[in-house]
């Protein structure tokens, strides 16, 4: 045991030495990559919390990114243990794109109150009106979120997306069906206003860039062209017009995908990859930071009773019944 021990740190590095160098690392960080955001919070020498914000990741998000982002938090199964925080964007394709991450004591209101106010100053988030957060019921989340982003509503289920999400599923049917009305548009006007009264979608103006669609049988819905907002909530949500939306557009004799959102541009989606993130020197030739005490590494924190040797299964997964097997032969 006391050999692999010392082969690990030869490998690795003593786990309590590597602690001394983190300011050393944040400086050569902040020196390949020109207005990433580094934090590093102690407590008496003790480390507390490490937040980072690379330079590429935050601009890319602020270039194109939806206004989504993801939170979530884990386990470090390091020596000295703590949490890993995490927030992630989404572009156009629906990918996941990283923008801020944090290694944090534990997984409380506090941890997630400090790492969203510095999430917020980067991103520079002044009005959360217009931007969705989503979580998987994090320990002390919700609490942080309504302190800093009154406007955010919280929800504690997906459940409630289904409503909107369930008829905007397959983005390609409905450009491919925007483009065929087009077409048919150019080439056979009559038919096409023919085939829209059969449809039974009457958008009547209402002023100040508003319509009532008319869609039969008491089904009315509120176009709003200058909000880029639909009463049916999935033009909203998509950034593609739907039906109700087009048909408004017909009236004033306008292309629909002039108000197809500039997310799903190739040019945005070129311009968000077009911030790289630079390569780091080696730990060998890392300028030393002079006049700062050494950090200390955190104290060591041991849950109550008997590790558990099992992970708890997930909601629907499959428990083995039957005696346990023998790791013999």
């Amino acid at each position: 045991m006391r050999a692999k021990i010392k082969a690990l740190e030869l490998v690795q590095g003593n786990h309590k030495g590597q602690y001394a160098n983190i300011y050393d690392y944040l400086l050569e960080l902040r020196r390949s990559n020109p207005g990433t955001t580094t934090i590093c919070k102690l407590d008496c020498r003790l480390f507390q919390r490490l937040y980072i914000c690379l330079e590429a990741c935050k601009s890319g998000w602020l270039t194109g990114c939806r206004r989504i982002i993801g939170l979530d938090g884990c386990w470090l199964t390091g020596y000295y243990g703590g949490h890993l925080l995490a927030a992630v964007g989404v572009y156009a394709n629906n990918c996941v794109y990283p923008v801020a991450f944090a290694a944090v004591e534990s997984e409380n209101k506090q941890s997630w109150f400090w790492f969203l106010e510095l999430l917020q100053r980067d991103l520079e988030i002044d009005n959360s009106y217009n931007i969705c957060f989503m979580s998987d019921k994090q320990k002390g989340l919700i609490e942080a979120i309504s302190l800093l982003f009154p406007n955010a509503e919280a929800r504690n289920c997906a459940r409630h997306l289904y409503n909107n999400f369930k008829n905007i599923e397959g983005f390609r049917g409905q450009v491919m069906r925007l483009a065929y009305w087009k077409a048919a548009k150019a080439t056979f006007p009559r038919q096409f206003e023919e085939a829209m009264s059969e449809m039974s979608i009457w958008p009547v103006y209402a002023g100040n860039e508003k319509y009532e669609v008319d869609c039969g049988l008491g089904n009315k819905h509120v176009v709003d062209l200058l909000n880029s907002s639909c009463l049916c909530r999935k033009w909203d949500l998509s950034g593609i017009p739907y039906k109700h939306v087009v048909s408004c557009m017909q009236l004033l004799a306008m292309n629909p995908e002039t108000y197809v959102n500039t997310c799903y541009t190739v040019t945005t989606q070129l311009n968000i990859y077009s911030h790289l993130i630079n390569p780091v020197k080696g730990p060998m030739q890392w300028e030393h930071v002079r006049d700062m005490e050494p950090i200390l590494p955190s104290i060591i924190r041991r849950p109550l009773g008997r590790p558990k040797q099992t992970r708890r299964k997930e909601v629907g997964e499959e428990r083995k019944s039957g005696p346990k097997l023998s790791k013999i032969g």
